[in-house]
């Protein structure tokens, strides 16, 4: 979210001016940082051996890569901007996922524990510059 020059212009009735764009909250499910790892929609949550299916959809302006703590995950479909690719099928723990993009990891728990799992470039781990209060949640396992 571009707070300053898109969001705040926009409320007040203004006409954005969309080609600047210089985002300064990054969020996940429309949460960021601490919100979202407390958040039971957002989080990951599973028991031994489970698998669990995480979509992830990047409608913003940038790529962001995911990383992954505890567990590796499958990726098992990417589509970037309507054109579905050829599914890698590998075992990650981080994945890149370009603008207007889905991606379709299975993540198995292997592992029992609670890790994070959080944007992996410094500026999208941030809300204004706060780290830590960026693009990340929680995953928890039992």
């Amino acid at each position: 979210m571009d707070k300053p020059r898109w969001n705040d212009v926009a409320s007040t009735g203004g006409t954005v001016n969309t080609s600047v764009y210089k985002p300064n909250y990054f969020m996940i499910n429309g949460l960021g940082g601490f919100d979202a790892m407390m958040d039971h929609g957002t989080m990951i949550m599973g028991m031994m051996d489970e698998v669990t299916l995480v979509r992830i959809v990047n409608a913003g302006q940038f790529s962001h890569s995911l990383h992954f703590h505890g567990n590796h995950f499958e990726v098992i479909n990417i589509n970037i901007n309507g054109n579905r690719q050829p599914a890698p099928f590998e075992q990650l723990d981080t994945i890149n996922v370009p603008p207007m993009s889905v991606a379709e990891v299975l993540y198995t728990v292997n592992q029992t524990g609670e890790y994070p799992m959080h944007f992996h470039t410094a500026q999208s781990e941030t809300a204004n510059g706060v780290y830590l209060n960026g693009g990340a949640t929680m995953i928890m396992m039992q």
